[in-house]
């Protein structure tokens, strides 16, 4: 893993969900990608799913917000038995242990 560029792009996905003027479903987006990356680091993995669960209560959308609670706890769990399907983007449009592909960017950081 190149960790210089997955910090960069990272970092850039954070900060683009985290834009007031942007959209909410570009925000998702942002988030999706920034869940992708985060499951190869724990608390990078919380902090992406705490921030799809403010996303979710900022929209009012109660059943996403009952989705990242369930999400949020499985975490350490998944972290711990190797449960983490590579690609998920961790939103409630894919299960939770379905393996999905890459983003063909983020391929290239991780396993590049």
């Amino acid at each position: 893993m190149n960790k210089a560029k997955f910090d960069k792009l990272y970092e850039k996905e954070l900060r683009r969900s985290q834009f007031k003027e942007l959209p909410s479903a570009e925000k998702w987006k942002s988030l999706e990608r920034l869940h992708v990356m985060s499951q190869y680091f724990i608390l990078k993995h919380y902090q992406a799913h705490f921030l799809m669960m403010v996303l979710a209560y900022h929209d009012k959308k109660p059943l996403r917000i009952m989705s990242q609670i369930f999400r949020f706890l499985l975490v350490g769990p998944a972290h711990l038995l190797g449960w983490l399907p590579e690609g998920n983007v961790g939103t409630s449009r894919a299960h939770p242990f379905k393996k999905m592909p890459l983003p063909k960017d983020i391929e290239e950081i991780v396993k590049g």
